[in-house]
C-alpha cells in the first residue's frame, strides 16, 4: 500500500506553490486592448477594413475597443455615429 500522507515542511511547500504560481503567471499571455479608430463620415472600403481588423483582433484573444471621433462640430450628428456602430 502507497503512504497515505506525506510529512513536509511547510515553509519549503508554501516557497515551492509560490514559485510555481509566479512561473505560470509569467507564461500566460495577458490579453491586450486593441483600438480601432474611425470618423462618422467614413467610406464603406474603410469600414471594411476597420470591421475586418477587429474581428481578427478578436480572433487572436485581444479585446477591442471602437472609437468614433467627433471635431468640433460635428457632436451634433451623434445619433449617425451611434448607426455607424450599431452596424454590423
Amino acid at each position: 500500500d502507497p503512504p497515505v500522507c506525506k510529512i513536509v515542511d511547510y515553509s519549503k511547500y508554501r516557497y515551492m506553490k509560490e514559485k510555481k504560481a509566479k512561473e505560470v503567471k509569467k507564461n500566460s499571455k495577458a490579453s491586450e486592448l486593441k483600438e480601432v479608430k474611425m470618423s462618422y463620415k467614413i467610406d464603406k472600403h474603410d469600414y471594411e477594413v476597420r470591421k475586418k481588423n477587429a474581428s481578427k483582433f478578436l480572433s487572436q484573444g485581444n479585446r477591442v475597443k471602437v472609437v468614433c471621433t467627433f471635431r468640433g462640430r460635428e457632436v451634433q450628428f451623434d445619433t449617425l455615429g451611434f448607426d455607424l456602430l450599431d452596424k454590423s
